[in-house]
């Protein structure tokens, strides 16, 4: 006999008829560091230390705390002719994504709609965060589809249903969360092991509630949902006709980065776990024990109140101490007509009332039995209101991952939306029934947003610039980094506007003076820059033209670099200069043309101002082009050509060492070769003969025992009879302007 099994927090539609709606707002002290403070006279008493007068006007003065306000700095007023503090709350244009069915979406925000918000208000949270890429949510469901959605968005979950006919995957636990299918026929009802259960088709109940946590916004696509950047855990837990306790314990465990015996480490614990699912009865030893487990390992747990219209303390694990149990409001802020109330509930959010409004708006998939298609649809349910919750917290722990648990619940208290009044028994507007109200992602993220530091703008001197010159970049950069958007102003003598700006750039349009003013509108960590405003003059472009020419003064040598002296360009805007290095045949004057000069070929990749020459540069001439570009044209300058290229600039070294004859004979001629030298040309190269008393090796150095003979300075010599039985060799000696060389070849044979 198997254990009964949780039922999910779904509820079908239902007409029934509501009564009309009230509104009441909350007046949180909201994201400022500044007050207004109203005197009865206009004779007021001094400040409190630190606190600075911004403006006076009569008897209401604006002061500057120097950081963000709370609650507590409205009792640092002592003067008693004080009659009024309030805080000078800031406005922002809130963020409205651009996804097509955000408008489907009033749970996320209602604002404009023309009744009373009782949204989450999650636009101008969304101005402050909208999510952070290390924190992850766990979804404790049926699994998840796939759904462009959540593309990227996903960490590793797991499969906690041990019972493989519930799983319908075929097995037990398993590391695969995706959703197979929950159906259950009628077949399957009549009898048999799902006995007793609800007919229906596959519900995709873990997609739908993923959406509303997860779905990422302003990809002009589908929905948005709360957080678009943190990262989505789904674990199954529920299968056909629910799962079981133990399971879900398990999962609760695991998901907060706790030991599940038969089931790997969880690489990626979750800061917060959502649950809509529940079941009636008390909250059993082994889902509190989990539930502690996770809470100590700083996990916030958000569960489901149930859908019963009952007291949600007789519901598990939604009345298990330590968790963060959540009712379902309708879009006119009363309870929906199904949801648990009672003093175990300690927020509200919306969850639909498809009586009266649309239900909640999330990510879907088109099967009825296995996955198909993914798809849009409206739930309504505590289940729906349970993911708004997760979903808000998870970007309030974004902006102060540091809150614990009684400051969550600290805060959820402050700045929720009140109920709308209600007459009806057990309605939300009774003390203890819902909580203290509607969970505010737009007071709750302000709350705890950072105290924002001062910044300012640098911006430099504007040059002047040309009307037909094209976008630029003002260059203005803000202290924290921030980037600085631009405005301008001003109009031409013919009435039209000198420039205009897509906010980075600006683009001079006509002439006249052009004023723009550089802005920084602050972020969560920065206030407001004061702007900062620079003129520009905008003048008729005029065409680059040279009043001096480049010239290349110096006389060109293989492997020694030539620089270029650069030219001197006119012309409105200033026009940028490019250079290249040409290589010509013959020398010529400097010119003016866009074409290349007769006889020069352009060096490859040389257009830098300096140039050295390779030895194909040898016996050539060397020439520069520099062509100026601005909006109005382009104009070329070629310098004069170069002296020409002369040879490397090395002193002669040698080849090949000179030789003479093996086999000589007294009265004959004897014919050397000077050997092979390098280095720069010319070489000059004198020669001497010398006799010794025995044979020799070449060497730059002359040997023991060998004598000069006199007059014998030619590569040619008559070898006279006296030096029979001697041994003949060559001096040769290579000198040219970087110095000398000499080398003595190897001797002869004896002279016979």
């Amino acid at each position: 006999m198997h254990q009964r099994a949780l039922t999910l927090l779904l509820i079908p539609a239902l007409l029934v008829p509501v009564g009309p709606a009230s509104a009441a707002d909350a007046s949180p002290l909201g994201w400022t560091n500044r007050l207004v403070i109203t005197y009865a006279t206009s004779l007021r008493g001094d400040l409190p230390a630190g606190v600075q007068a911004v403006r006076a006007d009569g008897r209401r003065v604006v002061v500057d705390l120097g950081r963000r306000a709370t609650r507590a700095d409205l009792l640092r007023f002592r003067d008693p002719s004080i009659i009024a503090i309030e805080p000078d709350r800031r406005m922002q244009v809130a963020t409205t994504p651009d996804d097509p069915s955000f408008t489907s979406q009033w749970d996320m925000s209602d604002a404009g709609a023309g009744a009373a918000d009782y949204s989450v208000r999650a636009p101008a949270a969304w101005e402050i965060t909208t999510g952070s890429s290390e924190l992850v949510i766990a979804v404790l469901d049926t699994g998840i589809t796939s759904h462009s959605e959540f593309s990227g968005r996903t960490v590793a979950g797991y499969d906690f249903i041990s019972d493989s006919l519930i799983a319908n995957d075929g097995n037990e636990r398993d590391s695969n969360p995706s959703d197979p299918g929950d159906w259950i026929t009628s077949g399957e009802a009549s009898g048999g092991y799902f006995y007793g259960c609800a007919v229906d088709d596959s519900s995709w109940h873990g997609t739908h509630v993923a959406g509303t946590i997860g779905a990422t916004g302003d990809n002009a696509s589908g929905i948005a949902g709360l957080n678009w950047t943190s990262k989505i855990q789904p674990i199954r837990v529920l299968g056909k006709c629910g799962g079981y306790d133990s399971d879900i314990a398990d999962a609760i465990r695991w998901a907060a980065g706790g030991t599940v015996s038969g089931v790997p480490a969880n690489a990626t614990p979750a800061r917060i776990i959502s649950l809509s699912l529940g079941g009636y009865g008390s909250c059993s030893s082994g889902m509190q024990s989990a539930i502690n487990d996770a809470r100590s390992r700083g996990a916030l747990v958000v569960i489901a109140a149930g859908n019963e219209n009952s007291n949600a303390s007789s519901f598990s694990p939604g009345n298990c101490p330590g968790v963060i149990t959540v009712a379902a409001t309708g879009r006119n802020g009363k309870r929906a007509y199904y949801s648990n109330y009672g003093s175990t509930v300690e927020i509200a959010a919306p969850g639909g009332n498809m009586a009266s409004d649309s239900g909640i708006y999330s990510t879907m998939n088109s099967g009825s039995q296995g996955p198909s298609t993914q798809s849009y649809t409206s739930y309504q349910g505590t289940s729906m209101a349970a993911p708004h919750v997760a979903g808000v917290l998870s970007l309030l722990l974004s902006v102060d991952p540091l809150l614990d648990e009684s400051a969550v619940l600290a805060l959820l208290a402050s700045t929720s939306t009140p109920f709308a009044a209600d007459v009806n028994a057990n309605s939300c507007s009774t003390a203890g029934t819902c909580g203290p109200g509607i969970i505010n992602a737009a007071a709750l993220i302000a709350a705890a947003a950072p105290v924002q530091a001062a910044q300012t703008i640098d911006f430099p001197v504007q040059a002047d610039r040309a009307f037909n010159a094209g976008a630029f970049d003002p260059g203005a950069t803000a202290s924290s980094g921030l980037p600085v958007t631009y405005s301008v102003s001003g109009n031409s003598v013919s009435g039209r506007a000198t420039c205009t700006t897509n906010g980075i750039l600006v683009t001079p349009k006509n002439g006249g003076i052009c004023v723009i003013t550089a802005n920084q509108t602050g972020s969560v960590s920065y206030l407001p820059a004061a702007s900062v405003s620079r003129s520009v003059t905008v003048t008729q472009s005029i065409m680059p033209s040279a009043s001096v020419d480049p010239i290349l003064s110096a006389a060109p040598v293989i492997g020694t670099p030539v620089t270029l002296t650069a030219g001197t360009w006119g012309g409105v805007p200033v026009p940028v200069v490019g250079s290249q290095w040409f290589q010509c045949s013959k020398s010529s004057r400097a010119t003016t043309s866009t074409r290349v000069p007769s006889g020069c070929t352009a060096i490859l990749d040389a257009t830098e101002d300096t140039y050295t020459p390779v030895v194909a540069d040898g016996g050539k001439y060397l020439r520069v082009g520099e062509t100026a570009t601005n909006s109005a044209g382009t104009a070329t300058r070629y310098s004069a050509t170069s002296q020409r290229v002369a040879p490397l600039a090395a002193p002669p070294f040698n080849l090949v060492a000179p030789s003479v004859p093996a086999s000589l004979r007294a009265r004959s001629y004897a014919t050397a070769s000077q050997g092979t030298f390098g280095g720069s040309e010319p070489i000059a190269y004198t020669y001497s003969w010398y006799a010794c008393l025995g044979a020799v090796s070449s060497s730059p150095t002359l040997v023991g025992g060998c004598t000069i003979i006199g007059g014998a300075t030619a590569l040619r010599y008559r070898v006279s009879s006296d030096l029979l039985g001697k041994f003949l060799l060559l001096r040769v000696t290579a000198v040219n302007a970087y110095g000398n060389v000499t080398i003595y070849s190897a001797s002869s044979g004896a002279v016979r």
